[in-house]
């Protein structure tokens, strides 16, 4: 301490950061943030998330591939289980070696830092010269680790720090949690964190295998033995993995709906009903939604289809699709709504040109930031921010053109349903052919 007065403010204490201290201190606030010390972990939340995310994957997988429910439940919790618990509790202090590697990191935290308690706050001053300065009233909590004291705020987003090397005596250390009762934060001790070493996953995930090898070897045994499934006297028995009588169910499902969307005003090619017919006799064995044909009709009029000679016929341009997933940010935003106005071709949207993006504010590391998407319409540039999270869209741009055509006297708007996984259907439409759409097909069509 720099002040012989311990109870009276400011009070500055000094220190020095190397590469082992930076990562010795980092891993205690990232320890104490994603441990119990400071109530719900921050990594349980996104920890469940990759757990739901990957028992899906797993159980899509394999239930496509082995077409057995039982073993998609158990296998797909067995394997994901695994990677929720690594995840939970990793050791947090190798990627953090790696990061203090870094270059621009280590020129950042090496050398003299500088911190200083007043009544206002806690000032904290980095060797290159930034400071940060946290109020007393967004503080929280005053934790107690192993080598160092943390301040943390309410949001437990970040903390200032304080080395116990800065303390000569313990007098000194109960002058600074006086100040912190003082101020209202919570005292509390650090809570040591349980950690699974690297190697945990790699030998759950080699006994797993070894007992899904187990198992589709019992599973075999028993088909040979019993052999139930090959009752022919019910004519169960299918050439092409569908029961007899239900291969005409799907034509004649195929071409009714098709006649649907005919009679809605839209154009269904023949071609493309053969490829709908053919695709579902293929995929499914039984139980064909009315929804599911309706989405791969219209899905195939927006992507186009191979015809009986092999070749690759055009959509019918009055059905647009994309996914939210995108495949390049620099350009998707210009791609979708190049793809809307397509549909709306004649209408009020024809004056639009000069579609970019400005990709200035984008951190693409990180995956944050935002777009922003400019255009020009009736000779007046107009612009709005999309937000990045990775390589996701926003699905604000879906409201762009409707925002426009709001300032008009048109009828006609861009509806959107979603295509049951992770992209959407955009179709351009007066509300009133919407509501008969929605009627006569059960999918509801919502203003973008």
């Amino acid at each position: 301490m720099e002040n012989n007065e311990k109870s009276c403010l400011p009070v500055s204490f000094t220190y020095t950061l190397n590469e082992e201290k930076w990562v010795r201190f980092r891993k205690g606030f990232i320890e104490t943030v994603n441990g119990s010390t400071l109530g719900i972990p921050r990594l349980l939340g996104i920890s469940l998330l990759c757990f739901c995310c990957l028992e899906g994957l797993f159980f899509f997988s394999v239930y496509v591939i082995e077409r057995s429910l039982w073993q998609a439940v158990v296998l797909s919790l067995l394997f994901s289980l695994p990677c929720f618990l690594v995840m939970l509790f990793r050791n947090p202090e190798r990627p953090i070696r790696r990061q203090a590697k870094q270059p621009g990191i280590q020129r950042g935290f090496e050398g003299a830092w500088r911190i200083t308690l007043s009544e206002e706050g806690i000032t904290q001053r980095s060797p290159d010269g930034f400071s940060w300065f946290y109020p007393w009233r967004e503080m929280g909590w005053m934790v107690e680790g192993e080598f160092a004291f943390y301040l943390f705020r309410k949001d437990k987003k970040s903390a200032a720090m304080i080395p116990r090397e800065c303390f000569q005596s313990w007098e000194s250390i109960w002058a600074l949690q006086e100040l912190g009762r003082r101020k209202g934060l919570v005292q509390i001790r650090q809570q040591r964190r349980t950690s699974l070493p690297g190697w945990f996953l790699c030998l759950l995930v080699i006994l797993l295998m070894l007992l899904h090898a187990f198992c589709r070897t019992i599973e075999t045994a028993l088909q040979e033995t019993w052999n139930v499934y090959e009752n022919t006297e019910e004519g169960e028995e299918y050439e092409s993995g569908m029961p007899v009588g239900e291969e005409q169910q799907v034509y004649d499902s195929v071409e009714q709906q098709a006649e649907t969307l005919r009679s809605l005003g839209l154009t269904v090619p023949e071609g493309i009903v053969r490829s709908v017919q053919e695709d579902l006799e293929d995929s499914l064995s039984s139980g064909i939604a009315e929804k599911e044909v309706y989405l791969t009709l219209l899905l195939n009029l927006a992507w186009g289809y191979i015809d009986e000679e092999g070749n690759f016929s055009e959509g019918t341009g009055e059905v647009f699709w994309f996914d939210f997933e995108g495949w390049d940010l620099s350009t998707d935003y210009i791609h979708i709504l190049e793809g809307m106005l397509a549909l709306a071709e004649g209408s009020f949207l024809d004056g639009i040109n000069e579609i970019e993006e400005d990709l200035e504010d984008v951190n693409w590391e990180k995956g944050r930031g935002k777009i922003t998407v400019r255009l020009t319409w009736e000779g007046q540039e107009y612009e709005w921010d999309m937000k990045v999270y990775y390589d996701w869209i926003d699905s604000d741009v879906l409201g762009i053109l409707n925002g426009l055509l709001r300032e008009t006297e048109s009828e006609k708007y861009f509806y959107i349903t979603d295509d049951g996984g992770q992209g959407v259907i955009v179709l351009f439409c007066t509300k009133e052919w919407a509501e008969k759409f929605t009627e006569a097909t059960e999918i509801k069509l919502v203003r973008g």
